[in-house]
């Protein structure tokens, strides 16, 4: 290694001890009853999105709704097979955001990081990336039952209120999060 090289990397490694990117303490947490209460839940939400699937698919005509307007009505179709885009995109990201949860230490705080508060930040921010997942499971499995329901004629068609509800509980959980984590010294 040349001299220029070695001094920058000699000078960006004081850098990141200066701005305790590389000292920031690790995670030291242990799933508490509510943190699986909400991985469980998450991860059975995600089962059921795909035992819809499943149960369904024999059921459904040809042609299946694949996408919703505005309003709620169905306004694309295509194959029955396109069933099977919710329960995979589910199942990505419930994995995502199990690992995500797990890493609260790469996460970036909107307070300073120390040895004191570390652990409760750490906390915070992953029980919220649970929440979040619970509520993202919710989504697709809502939207799969959607699918499914008007591709049977049973529904017809997407219900806002119950959209905007889960879309809400996002907003909500972040906010409160933030507010949450702005009180913690």
């Amino acid at each position: 290694m040349d001299d220029y090289h070695a001094v920058f990397l000699q000078e960006s490694t004081k850098f990141l001890h200066k701005t305790k990117m590389m000292t920031r303490p690790q995670p030291n947490l242990q799933l508490e009853p509510l943190d699986k209460l909400l991985e469980w839940t998450a991860i059975a939400i995600a089962a059921l999105t795909f035992f819809l699937a499943l149960f369904y698919y024999s059921k459904l005509p040809e042609i299946i709704p694949i996408h919703f307007n505005g309003s709620g009505a169905a306004d694309g179709f295509g194959h029955k097979s396109w069933i099977w885009t919710m329960p995979s995109i589910a199942l990505l990201s419930l994995l995502l955001m199990l690992w995500v949860a797990r890493i609260p230490h790469k996460f970036n705080y909107t307070i300073k990081v120390t040895e004191a508060n570390a652990q409760v930040l750490y906390r915070t921010a992953a029980r919220m990336i649970r929440g979040m997942n619970v509520i993202l499971m919710l989504i697709f499995c809502y939207l799969c039952y959607t699918v499914i329901g008007v591709a049977r004629a049973q529904i017809t068609g997407l219900n806002k209120v119950i959209m905007f509800g889960l879309l809400l509980g996002l907003v909500v959980l972040t906010i409160g999060n933030y507010i949450q984590m702005s009180r913690i010294k």
